[in-house]
């Protein structure tokens, strides 16, 4: 689900739809109903509103009420789109504990 990215919205869609991303958009009150019927796998929602006012939050408090993962800044999202469309969509998942919290990695 794509919410609310500001001057974004355009470009991080695009990137999502290029990188063969099924793109579900309206607003934060959809998302969250996305959301509960588990029909979106992620959502990327800003915190500002193309009008500057805040967005509203239903689509992200959804999303982490259910474990669904939430990007909050355009740029984040469309480095993900790029490395989604790069891959072929076969990103493997690691946890940055199992990275950084057993001391196997360091910054």
């Amino acid at each position: 689900f794509v919410g609310e990215c500001g001057k974004w919205n355009k470009a991080v869609k695009n990137a999502f739809k290029s990188a063969g991303i099924a793109v579900f958009e309206g607003t934060a009150k959809e998302g969250a109903e996305l959301v509960r019927q588990g029909t979106v796998s992620f959502v990327v929602d800003g915190i500002i509103s193309r009008a500057g006012r805040n967005s509203p939050a239903d689509a992200r408090k959804a999303a982490i009420a259910k474990g669904v993962p939430c990007i909050t800044s355009a740029y984040a999202a469309l480095a993900l789109a790029e490395s989604l469309g790069e891959s072929g969509g076969n990103l493997p998942v690691i946890a940055l504990n199992d990275l950084f919290g057993s001391g196997k990695a360091t910054i």
